[in-house]
């Protein structure tokens, strides 16, 4: 995850302020693995051949993600298979007549399942990426902002110095500017 400069000091000037920076990887990675665990649990429900019910909200989420891993199919087609999925009692042995939905064949219907569950598993692995990245960065930029008073004094002029310099060389440029045209 990229940060902006002013959110860079942001976290230099005031660490603490820097935790809502964190907030959207952090609820993105708890989201995925949400996901995932999910998915994970109807897989090994579907292969001990479980007749419990799934929760309505997974079922909804399963019908999304089919539809985003599924060919050109939308989740009207769902609809219009199968009118009453939304209030159908769904477990995880039935699951694969959802898929059916959008693949025909059983075969790749099964796939389209294992396909949403390696997505799941990607998503999730990926966020948690980002968040250790950005925890990594916010530390790194805490470390920097905790500079020891005896180099600050340090750092002070050498920063004062090269700005020094820098506005000696845009005068002198700016100089030659108007050296160079002659009035009309």
């Amino acid at each position: 995850m990229e940060f902006d400069a002013d959110e860079q000091l942001r976290a230099m000037l005031d660490p603490d302020a820097f935790e809502e920076t964190l907030e959207t990887p952090r609820s993105d990675a708890e989201t995925m693995a949400k996901n995932w665990r999910r998915y994970r649990a109807m897989a090994r429900a579907q292969e001990a051949g479980s007749d419990d019910a799934l929760d309505p909200d997974d079922v909804e989420r399963l019908v999304y993600d089919l539809a985003e891993q599924g060919s050109d199919v939308g989740v009207e087609s769902v609809d219009a298979a199968i009118p009453d999925w939304r209030t159908r009692r769904w477990t995880p042995t039935t699951v694969l007549d959802l898929a059916r939905a959008f693949e025909d064949d059983e075969t790749a219907a099964d796939d389209l399942l294992s396909a949403v569950h390696l997505a799941a598993t990607t998503a999730m692995d990926h966020a948690r990426r980002r968040y250790a990245d950005a925890k990594r960065r916010r530390t790194r930029y805490v470390a920097e902002s905790e500079v020891p008073m005896e180099r600050r004094a340090d750092l002070l002029e050498r920063y004062e110095a090269h700005l020094q310099r820098q506005l000696a060389s845009t005068l002198a440029m700016l100089r030659g500017v108007r050296e160079s045209f002659t009035p009309t």
